[in-house]
């Protein structure tokens, strides 16, 4: 029987922890995923579908790459592999994949990636952004007070405000 082992048994432990790595990635994207997808089963009818702009998606890959080249080297190395630089850039293409995944204003709430924000559970809307494509709102029902940036298509940031505006004040 072969010996998954070296001499001084560093494939077994970086064979581990690539495992150990693979798992919890997988557990990720699940949990994720079937946030997204429960909160868009109980969303209701689809308004408008928010999807951020390329620009934006191109800049985070670009700072994931830009990270991982410096950590390359510098990180948790076993037999020339910097594991250090694979999470990152690992990590950078889940949450990459995620942020392409399009917010939608629906009939009961906004569809994320974290699941649905019900409309009860937004403020209001806090700041309107036509330079960005952003709607930035303020949410109140949940561990504390926050913000939440909407990417809008690209001239269509004051639609989605007037949207999301009408359902506010239909809530109130």
């Amino acid at each position: 029987m072969s010996n998954l082992f070296n001499s001084n048994g560093s494939l077994g432990v970086m064979l581990i922890v690539m495992i150990g790595i693979l798992a919890l990635l997988t557990v990720l994207v699940v949990f994720r995923l079937k946030r997204y997808i429960d909160g868009a089963k109980a969303a209701g009818d689809m308004v408008m579908v928010l999807a951020r702009p390329v620009k934006n998606v191109l800049l985070s890959a670009a700072a994931y790459i830009f990270i991982a080249y410096f950590l390359n080297g510098h990180g948790i190395c076993i037999e020339g592999v910097d594991f250090s630089a694979l999470l990152v850039l690992a990590l950078g293409a889940i949450n990459i994949s995620f942020d392409i995944k399009p917010q939608v204003i629906c009939e009961y709430g906004i569809v994320t990636v974290n699941g649905l924000i019900p409309w009860e559970a937004v403020a209001e809307i806090l700041h309107v952004d036509e330079k960005n494509n952003s709607v930035v709102l303020r949410l109140t029902q949940f561990v504390r007070e926050s913000e939440m940036k909407l990417f809008c298509p690209v001239g269509e940031v004051h639609k989605a405000a007037e949207i999301i505006e009408s359902k506010l004040h239909k809530e109130a």
